[in-house]
């Protein structure tokens, strides 16, 4: 569901939140026009969901925080793939604008999309800046997208340094997205052209050997790009002992990454990640197999 659907559903967060499976069923058939099997689960997504619905997700909230999980990072891999940290906000108002650099990203800790990219805070519109982030706050992302891990986080505001990709200010990130389970990766998605505030990019599935395999999409996917293959970094085999040992510990957790001058830099880490994935479904369900209950 795009971040429209959720706005949608904002007025009905109360109930939402007391009916996590209908609401994980329905996000579920709006992607695959099917039910899924969440009791019995098979498929990668059907998994996922029975760990949402039926265990401990405590560590899940503290690490999908994007605020918190700077702590974990630090002590598992040490602060250097940490993004400079500008400031942390409770609420807009909090904000001195003057004492930021001229550009920044500012993004809320709880939420999907939630970010806006200011490239020089003169030429921007700091009080619509501070409108949209009051209504970020107020979006009940976890209660109306069924990831309940989301909303027993305490919701802020950051601001962090805006990464520049290959010296081009105006180029948008490359986001390098390794799936792990139980601590190993096993394959990445690479994004690239993203439009912000929409899940409209181009991208690819690698194995560890970065190998490209369009064949684990199904015919589904908008967003596939043969033609726009990407190189593999330098800092590839750094970034997959990073993904280690951010993952340690999880039947499944997605490490997002960035590269800066060969150099990795930490994004966030994803427990649930979106339905618009368009994996094939003998892919999904070599995924599910990889998930032990």
């Amino acid at each position: 569901m795009n971040i429209l659907i959720y706005k949608t559903l904002a007025p009905f967060a109360n109930f939402c939140r007391t009916h996590q499976k209908l609401m994980l069923l329905m996000r579920y058939f709006y992607e695959f026009k099917k039910l899924p099997h969440i009791d019995k689960p098979i498929r990668f997504h059907e998994k996922l969901f029975y760990l949402a619905c039926n265990t401990d997700t405590s560590m899940w909230s503290r690490l999908a925080d994007k605020y918190l999980v700077r702590d974990y990072v630090k002590s598992h891999c040490g602060g250097g793939i940490l993004n400079e940290l500008y400031g942390v906000w409770d609420k807009p108002e909090d904000i001195n604008f003057d004492k930021l650099p001229d550009s920044f990203v500012i993004k809320t800790n709880n939420g999907c999309a939630t970010v806006a990219i200011v490239r020089n805070k003169h030429n921007y519109d700091l009080s619509k800046l501070r409108e949209n982030l009051n209504n970020w706050l107020r979006l009940r992302f976890g209660d109306i997208s069924g990831q309940c891990h989301y909303s027993r986080i305490q919701p802020k505001i950051i601001a962090e340094k805006l990464l520049v990709q290959d010296g081009d200010p105006d180029k948008m990130l490359i986001d390098y997205k390794i799936s792990c389970f139980n601590g190993e990766p096993k394959f990445i998605s690479v994004f690239s052209d993203r439009t912000i505030g929409t899940h409209k990019v181009n991208e690819m599935l690698y194995d560890m050997d970065w190998n490209p395999h369009p064949e684990w999409y199904d015919e589904r996917n908008p967003n596939l790009s043969e033609s726009r293959l990407m190189q593999c970094p330098q800092c590839w085999e750094e970034m997959k002992d990073i993904a280690r040992k951010l993952s340690s510990g999880f039947k499944y957790c997605r490490v997002d990454l960035y590269v800066i001058n060969d150099h990795p830099i930490f994004g966030e880490l994803t427990f649930t990640p979106g339905l618009n994935t368009y994996y094939s479904s003998s892919f999904s369900e070599e995924l599910g197999n990889l998930i032990k209950l």
